[in-house]
């Protein structure tokens, strides 16, 4: 485990991911979190590519104490876009998207791309024996992403944890594997479940099981749409659509 976090016993946690720049959803993202009572926050990666706002939002999350953080794919595309900026990419999305993404690199501190692009890839939170993994979208990996009809009884299977904790597909959800609680948190800045709200997950821990649920929260998309158009982000017409219908 590349990361671990011994949490006191009665501790809440909040699980977020998928901010992608957007850093008013982030804002009120944390604001409810901070209202729920939430003493341990931790973040499932893609911090900052997509989005109009990407040094506001590494702002906003170095400004949490002990936040546990984990690496997501669009955070290792970071990496892969500096170090060979026209490619060739092993992965095929990443030429796609790659304007947005060196746009991205380009508005960054110079020694942010790198440690973004090197934040490890899972984390783990024990409270009161209770161990809650942390991922970006699966087990081991940061691109099979989980949903409603993912077979959690076998991607679970020998899984040492209590639960994990994601994001990536950017739809909420919560199921249980076995004895497994698996946690979808859905996405702070980019919801793709058509309700265009952000979505974190809270966790918590007592008599050594772990209970989960999504919460969501309201904000100004307009102004977030507006921005895009503003500074000129590449793809920029298509992640405000996004933003605007909470639809892929």
């Amino acid at each position: 485990m590349d990361y671990k976090h011994i949490a006191e016993a009665g501790m809440r946690i909040g699980v977020f991911s998928d901010i992608h720049g957007n850093v008013a959803a982030l804002d009120a993202v944390i604001a409810d979190m901070r209202e729920a009572g939430v003493e341990i926050f931790a973040c499932a990666g893609d911090l900052v590519v997509f989005g109009p706002r990407p040094v506001e939002v590494l702002q906003r999350l170095n400004a949490i104490p002990a936040l546990v953080l984990v690496r997501g794919n669009t955070d290792r595309w970071l990496g892969m876009v500096r170090e060979r900026p026209v490619g060739p990419f092993d992965e095929r999305v990443v030429g796609k998207v790659r304007p947005a993404v060196a746009w991205t690199i380009d508005r960054l501190p110079d020694d942010s791309v790198s440690i973004i692009s090197g934040l490890p890839g899972e984390a783990e939170i024990e409270s009161e024996g209770v161990r809650i993994r942390i991922g970006h979208a699966s087990p081991g990996s940061d691109g099979a992403g989980i949903d409603a009809d993912t077979d959690v009884d076998a991607m679970f299977e020998g899984f040492s944890a209590h639960a994990f904790a994601c994001g990536h597909t950017h739809r909420p959800l919560v199921r249980k594997a076995g004895d497994v609680v698996v946690v979808n948190d859905g996405s702070a800045g980019y919801p793709y479940d058509g309700v265009p709200r952000p979505s974190w997950a809270l966790l918590d821990v007592a008599g050594g099981r772990v209970e989960a649920g999504i919460r969501r929260v309201d904000y100004d998309r307009g102004a977030v749409m507006k921005d895009i158009a503003a500074v000129g982000m590449p793809m920029g017409e298509l992640f405000a659509r996004r933003i605007d219908t909470a639809v892929m």
